[in-house]
């Protein structure tokens, strides 16, 4: 699962301060990275 599909499923509203912003896509980014790195399905586990 790439950062790009997980935006398209966005559901936050517009983040307007900055360094919030860059903060909940570090998160992002690191949720996908172990996700992708655990080989987990889009699904979650069993």
């Amino acid at each position: 699962m790439s950062v790009h599909q997980i935006r398209k499923h966005a559901v936050l509203p517009p983040i307007i301060c900055g360094s919030d912003k860059e903060f909940l896509e570090s998160v992002q980014r690191y949720i996908i990275t172990e996700t992708e790195r655990l080989g987990c399905s889009e699904e979650g586990p069993a």
